[in-house]
């Protein structure tokens, strides 16, 4: 979303589809949409995004934020049979490899934890010095700004 702020008209050029944001309107533009916007006159226009991370992206840092535990589950693998194809993955290894998946995603309080520190850390923290982000959630009570519980801040 743009949202043109009182002072100043600004043009988008919105895939190759030309449009004038007067003061006061509000222009969304999808995901992956290519545009680019100039001020006609003296204009502020406040940008406001969303973040969508992939499925990749959300179990990358999670699985970042595992090695930060005092103390981490181990695989371990159940106990072999004699008469079993060495080659062969039982199911019961499956089984056991999804239950300890699950003790992560399960543990609810530490779930909601780590999503609240992610969404709030800036994207960009290179860029922070340049464009100051103030990232904010709450969840249950506990703050969290930029990547951080308030506490911990």
């Amino acid at each position: 979303f743009f949202f043109q702020a009182e002072d100043g008209i600004r043009d988008y050029k919105v895939t190759g589809v030309q449009t004038c944001a007067l003061p006061i309107y509000v222009l969304y533009l999808p995901p992956r949409i290519a545009h680019c916007g100039t001020a006609i006159d003296h204009a502020m226009t406040f940008s406001i995004g969303f973040r969508s991370p992939t499925l990749a992206e959300l179990f990358d840092d999670l699985a970042t934020d595992l090695w930060s535990l005092p103390t981490s589950a181990h695989y371990r693998d159940p106990p072999l049979k004699g008469d079993a194809d060495p080659l062969d993955i039982p199911e019961s290894v499956i089984d056991d490899l999804q239950t300890l998946l699950h003790s992560v995603v399960d543990d609810r309080s530490r779930l909601a934890d780590w999503f609240a520190r992610y969404m709030t850390t800036p994207r960009y923290p290179e860029l922070d010095t340049l464009v100051p982000e103030h990232r904010v959630a709450r969840y249950q009570g506990t703050s969290y700004v930029n990547g951080f519980r308030e506490d911990e801040a």
